[in-house]
């Protein structure tokens, strides 16, 4: 991959915006190719300077929450999506979808997310909740 690219952007970038995002896709070459093309690809795709500035900080600190391998297989998935920002690749990561190849088979996957364990950490336990009041549609019988 190039290590100086020419960003193609909807937005014009100001000088300092450009060489701090020239340092980033220095970081996420040494993460991997695929790291720098989701980081080109957010560049392209961003609207606004300091959002786009912003998100690709933020993707490049994810290698320090999770490691490389999971970020770099994180950006192969999100590559393959229509959306190109941090959201992605943090939800991405969140539901372990980066563990399986796009298109495979979730079964496969820890279900460890953040909502499951919530729930288990809530103290709600399943089995005894109390739904007396709650009525079907079998309740709702027309007048005859």
């Amino acid at each position: 991959m190039d290590t100086n690219p020419i960003f193609k952007s909807r937005i014009p970038l100001n000088s300092h915006t450009h060489s701090q995002l020239q340092g980033l896709y220095q970081k996420a070459l040494h993460i991997g190719n695929n790291t720098a093309k989701y980081l080109l690809m957010v560049i392209e795709h961003g609207r606004m300077e300091k959002r786009v500035l912003d998100s690709c900080k933020a993707i490049i600190n994810l290698k320090m929450a999770y490691n490389g391998e999971r970020l770099e297989n994180a950006c192969i998935r999100g590559l393959f999506g229509p959306k190109y920002n941090y959201e992605v690749l943090k939800n991405i990561l969140l539901n372990n979808l980066d563990q399986i190849a796009p298109g495979g088979d979730f079964s496969k996957i820890e279900q460890s997310n953040l909502k499951q364990t919530q729930w288990q950490n809530s103290g709600i336990d399943n089995e005894s909740s109390n739904t007396d009041h709650l009525r079907g549609a079998a309740s709702f019988n027309p007048i005859k």
